[in-house]
């Protein structure tokens, strides 16, 4: 039921899951290119709008036991991303052995 007269939410959005891939970029990165590929014209559309100020796809990786960790957005999915007016996020989550 709308409410045309109701309150007015400030800030809105939604979350849609691109990849059910493991935590790893690489299988991420193939499957937000394919997601991509169907849904980049909606995607810049979405983004253009002046009242949308994010956009963004968000891969969240394991931390690797490692001195200095370095991940690679392949081409393909960065031009994409771009071309769609779409930022693209690392997050870098520490799991312990417990969660694995």
């Amino acid at each position: 039921m709308t409410r045309p007269d109701g309150i007015k939410h400030t800030h809105s959005g939604f979350v849609v899951t691109v990849s059910d891939a493991e935590w790893t970029l690489r299988d991420q990165a193939h499957d937000a290119c394919a997601f991509l590929d169907v849904h980049e014209a909606e995607l810049a559309t979405l983004s253009s709008w002046p009242e949308v100020e994010d956009v963004r796809l968000d891969f969240p990786i394991e931390k690797r036991d490692v001195l200095a960790q370095s991940e690679y957005f392949p081409p393909e999915l960065v031009r994409a991303a771009g071309r769609a007016g779409i930022g693209l996020e690392l997050s870098i989550y520490l799991c312990t052995e417990d969660e694995e």
